[in-house]
């Protein structure tokens, strides 16, 4: 059988005042909180599924591959086992591999990139689709009706509208003006958008997508500072993006979320259901050490201050991880300026 890796990561709020005498709630900041810290394993969530997919692609294709020695932009790539603890594509693979992808515009994942792709995940390596075979007899030209599905950054899509390709070959009745590229990519590709998708640069470090921004007031302490959450610069002006293209049966992971739905039918009493612990679920908490400045902690004893908390096991286990290629590409911050 196969073996996976399993992890466990644990998620805070910040604290937030709670004053038993007033009954001060604190209601918006209760929502606030949680909605907060749903967003956080959502993220976290993503990224870690993303990145152990990467880690383990055997196949890599490299847009407008620039490199002499490569035969042809669809590389074999070193690709991690569940064993092991340490990279698989470590920063100076990925620098290097970066440095392969076509110059400027000639990097892009343009809509004859994208296909390029689906061409070698079908005829090179046998890649079935996402959806799988209908068991129908297939149409001319065609192998199987299942589609593909493209994953990643939302500049490759909202680049279609300007694809030299799309403009040149659109059926006249195509508003790209007013409503954009809908629909599949070609004959069979799906695309869905990541929130935070998967960048590195050119010396083949990922920036985190966020930082924690502090407001300096000469009235606080830099523990008490204000802090706010705001995109990485590094992040934004990344050089190369990583897609994905996944097909049939790839991997299969650990939800995160609330139980199943047969735990909220009458099988299952009310008490027993609040009993439950799920994976992921936000919970409240008063065991939290309290910061009064000047490096000074104390325990919570007047029971003042509450922290929402949750911790998730993940977990994911490839049942054919070949049927995923990662895609490297340049990115274009603004496909309408580019392209």
């Amino acid at each position: 059988g196969n073996s996976s890796r399993v992890k466990r990561h644990n998620f805070e709020s910040p604290l937030f005042n709670f004053l038993p005498s007033f009954r001060d709630f604190r209601t918006k900041q209760l929502k606030f909180a949680a909605d907060d810290l749903s967003r956080q394993i959502a993220i976290g969530y993503d990224m870690f599924i993303r990145d152990s997919v990467f880690q383990n692609s055997q196949n890599v294709f490299v847009v407008n591959n620039a490199s002499a020695t490569d035969v042809r932009p669809l590389i074999r790539a070193p690709f991690g086992m569940p064993s092991t603890t340490s990279e698989a594509k470590p920063a100076a693979w990925r620098a290097e591999t970066g440095a392969k992808v076509g110059s400027t515009d000639g990097g892009f994942l343009t809509y004859k990139q994208i296909l390029a792709t689906a061409d070698y995940a079908r005829r090179y390596l046998g890649l079935m689709p996402y959806e799988g075979s209908s068991g129908a007899a297939p149409a001319d030209n065609s192998i199987f009706q299942g589609k593909y599905l493209l994953i990643g950054g939302g500049e490759i899509y909202n680049a279609l509208p300007f694809d030299a390709h799309i403009l040149n070959t659109k059926p006249l009745a195509m508003n790209l003006l007013n409503d954009g590229f809908k629909g599949s990519i070609g004959p069979n590709i799906v695309f869905k958008e990541e929130f935070y998708d998967l960048r590195f640069d050119e010396d083949g470090a990922f920036p985190a997508p966020e930082i924690e921004e502090v407001l300096t007031d000469t009235g606080y302490s830099t523990p008490n500072a204000t802090r706010q959450t705001v995109l990485n610069p590094a992040y934004a002006n990344a050089t190369y993006g990583v897609a994905f293209l996944i097909g049939a049966s790839a991997y299969e992971v650990i939800d995160v979320g609330p139980p199943p739905a047969e735990f909220t039918g009458a099988s299952i009493s009310g008490a027993r259901f609040n009993k439950l612990s799920w994976n992921g679920e936000v919970r409240m908490t008063d065991n939290v050490l309290v910061n009064y400045g000047s490096g000074n902690l104390d325990t919570n004893k007047y029971g003042e201050y509450l922290q929402l908390i949750a911790d998730t096991t993940l977990g994911i286990i490839g049942n054919t991880p070949r049927n995923v290629i990662a895609i490297i590409y340049r990115r274009q911050i603004a496909p309408s300026l580019s392209l």
